[in-house]
């Protein structure tokens, strides 16, 4: 009875660990504003339905399962932030099941304790289950790959091989980092199958190696293949695996590259190499594969090895942060297990002495639990507040007013616009950083005495971004005004507004505006408003882009006028012409109308 209660009070204890931090992360979902790499999900693969590898953009921020799901929810429920995070929200119980079930594989309560806290109370691994990314789900079905290899290799139940290479193929899915996870649990299970199975005769195994392991690691390779050859697995560098990897992932993980913390790693990583030798030297073989100790640091080393040899033979970036986000459930799992091995051993419980820094994560939870920002994405953070500054002053303007700041801001303010009902004119990042726009969002280490130029009339203290509004409001000279009420109903890719000669304009600045109806039945209508400026060789001055599906995935009836303006900065002496074209990428039928299209001259 005693140990039924003990075994009842552990559990409910992670139970109630568990739904504090889930509680968390939901609050997190709904609050937080969507972060650049979320944004650009939702418009290139969520808004679109448009997520299958190789037929859909191709990018290796499409995590595909986490579309796909993703996907299904913004079908069923709408594009709120919560609901865009639903699916990674949904794989956290997943995460925290193999979480206590891992710990439970342990024989000191301590280091069983340890383990759980230091996976479920570490805030900024945590924290991606509130992010529709691929990391957080990936990391759930990791664990669970986990979990059954080593069941698998200590009682080699078929179905603990099959359900092994299940959660490994999902996690990968999730996130293609995790290939390589992938490769070495199929390679730990063969060889388990090799040496130690009692199935030897049977083709089951090898056949569920086969489909569930060797066919995805081939698909997944294609996949990778050809990002690499068109230049997508651009994240990271070549730095070197300790400067970049490890130190990336320890700053993302504890805002932290000390000595002190890199000492701890450097003292645990040995001391997991000791005791692995230890266990090698002292264990006869074949039992030797039923280690989880040695499993485990097998299974950390090999991927470091991995990544080095990507990187030597292949020129494969070196993981960056996130991208070797496993990097650390692994790490963890392979030195706990390894000191309680020893301590199990030796019965020498000093050996958990070792482990005690691991206390600074739930600390660090605690100190960084808010409910305002990604604590990676920090400066990303553009709030709503920005989007209703600008409609509540922009009545200054007899024109859509424009809006200046850096790439990295472009797809979180059109999100923002987008769910307001995307009255706003889009962020011009081509030109950033400038003082033509009427508005900017800035930080003010960015280049510019922008108070010189501009008034703040909004800031938000966690990014320490500012909202601009100009001071002098300009009162532009037209130079060229085309108009046409005549209904054009068209499939063409692309639909002429303007072209214009730039031979006398050299050292103007120019405001180009934009209105007319436009009306289809495409859900998204993928379309965008083109602005290029050309030099007499035909070469591209300045070019960037409005895009319509980013502020409304419907153009009906109802809501259907456009309104958006461009600024060309001061023009270089062999300027020669300006295009104002609309593409239509899927060649969706459409009906435009009521065209109003200016050319105007700024005040320098």
């Amino acid at each position: 009875m005693t140990k039924i209660n003990k075994i009842n009070t552990e559990s409910i204890i992670a139970i109630l660990i568990s739904l504090f931090v889930f509680i968390y992360l939901i609050i997190r979902a709904i609050s937080i504003p969507l972060v650049h790499d979320e944004a650009a999900t939702f418009f290139h693969y969520i808004q679109s339905g448009s997520f299958i590898p190789l037929q859909s953009l191709n990018d290796a921020n499409n995590h595909f399962l986490n579309s796909l799901l993703t996907y299904i929810s913004y079908s069923i429920f709408g594009d709120s932030p919560i609901i865009l995070r639903l699916a990674n929200l949904l794989s956290f119980p997943i995460f925290a099941l193999f979480t206590y079930k891992l710990s439970g594989l342990l024989n000191n309560k301590f280091l069983k304790w340890l383990l759980f806290l230091s996976l479920m109370l570490s805030h900024s691994f945590i924290e991606y289950f509130a992010l529709t990314r691929g990391y957080g789900m990936s990391m759930s079905f990791l664990m669970a790959a986990i979990y059954y290899l080593l069941r698998c290799i200590d009682d080699n139940k078929i179905k603990h091989y099959s359900l092994t290479l299940l959660f490994a193929t999902l996690a990968v899915m999730a996130n293609l980092t995790i290939i390589i996870p992938l490769v070495i649990l199929s390679f730990i299970l063969i060889v388990n199958y090799i040496i130690n199975s009692k199935n030897k005769g049977s083709l089951y195994i090898p056949l569920i190696i086969i489909i569930q392991g060797i066919l995805p690691i081939i698909l997944f390779t294609y996949i990778l293949m050809l990002f690499k050859n068109d230049g997508l697995l651009y994240y990271g560098t070549m730095d070197g695996f300790w400067s970049l990897s490890v130190l990336s992932l320890l700053k993302l993980l504890t805002q932290n590259t000390g000595i002190t913390i890199q000492g701890f790693i450097i003292i645990a990583l040995i001391t997991i190499s000791i005791i692995n030798i230890y266990i090698v030297i002292n264990t006869l073989y074949p039992k030797i594969i039923n280690n989880k100790s040695l499993v485990l640091s097998f299974f950390l080393w090999t991927s470091f090895i991995a990544i080095i040899i990507l990187a030597k033979l292949f020129g494969i970036n070196y993981p960056e942060d996130r991208t070797g986000l496993y990097f650390y459930p692994i790490f963890i799992l392979s030195f706990i297990f390894s000191l309680d091995y020893i301590v199990s051993k030796t019965h020498k419980k000093l050996y958990i002495l070792l482990a005690t820094p691991l206390l600074f994560l739930p600390m660090h939870f605690a100190w960084n639990m808010n409910i305002s920002y990604s604590s990676f994405w920090k400066n990303e953070r553009i709030p709503e507040s920005f989007i209703s500054k600008i409609k509540q002053t922009s009545s200054d303007y007899e024109y859509q007013p424009t809006i200046g700041g850096s790439h990295i801001r472009v797809l979180c303010f059109a999100y923002n616009n987008y769910r307001a009902g995307g009255e706003l004119n889009q962020v011009q990042k081509s030109i950033f950083p400038e003082t033509y726009s009427d508005y900017q969002i800035v930080n003010f280490t960015e280049g510019i005495d922008w108070l010189k130029y501009y008034n703040i009339i909004d800031y938000d203290e966690f990014s320490e971004l500012r909202l601009l509004k100009k001071r002098n409001l300009s009162n532009p000279k037209t130079i060229l005004k085309k108009s046409s009420k005549i209904d054009i109903k068209t499939e063409d890719e692309y639909y002429n507004f303007i072209k214009y000669n730039l031979d006398t304009l050299s050292n103007k600045a120019l405001l180009v505006t934009l209105e007319f109806e436009i009306t289809s039945n495409a859900s998204p209508f993928a379309a965008r408003i083109i602005l290029n400026t050309e030099d007499s060789n035909a070469n591209t001055i300045n070019y960037d882009y409005i895009s319509l599906n980013w502020e409304q995935a419907k153009w009906t009836n109802d809501s259907n006028i456009f309104k958006g303006s461009f600024i060309v900065p001061k023009l270089p002496k062999n300027a020669k012409k300006l295009s104002v074209y609309l593409w239509n990428i899927n060649k969706d039928e459409f009906v435009i109308s009521d065209i109003q299209a200016e050319i105007k001259l700024l005040n320098l």
